[in-house]
């Protein structure tokens, strides 16, 4: 069975869904709360555009509506990940993590998680 994918979100909607992540479910009164000053313009046209793209789901029958997110944040944040590496570094993680970590100037903490991790990742294969 082919299933369709759900498009990748756009800045404004991972806003939203980063706020429905971290409530759950909540109305387009609490996302605009939730939401910066520059963000929470339109939200009624945001919510109606992600329920039609799948990535969010109104509750049926609550009043006011309620919206809940569709989809997973740790499936989502990999898909922008993998769809990052495939644009930027031709589906290269070894040179998206390099870049990141020349970029950010990663302290020796942060670079001893990244050794670990990879570690790992060596022990897996």
């Amino acid at each position: 069975m082919n299933r369709k994918t759900t498009p990748l979100p756009s800045e404004e909607e991972l806003a939203v869904l980063n706020v429905l992540w971290k409530l759950k479910r909540a109305t387009s009164k609490e996302i605009r709360t939730s939401l910066a000053d520059e963000q929470s313009q339109d939200v009624v046209r945001i919510l109606d555009d992600m329920v039609g793209k799948q990535l969010l789901k109104a509750v049926e029958g609550s009043k006011p509506k309620t919206y809940v997110p569709a989809v997973g944040k740790l499936k989502t944040y990999y898909r922008l990940t993998q769809d990052m590496a495939d644009r930027l570094y031709g589906g290269s993680f070894r040179k998206l993590v390099q870049h990141s970590l020349d970029r950010q100037r990663a302290n020796p903490e942060e670079r001893a998680k990244v050794d670990d991790l990879i570690s790992d990742l060596r022990d897996i294969e």
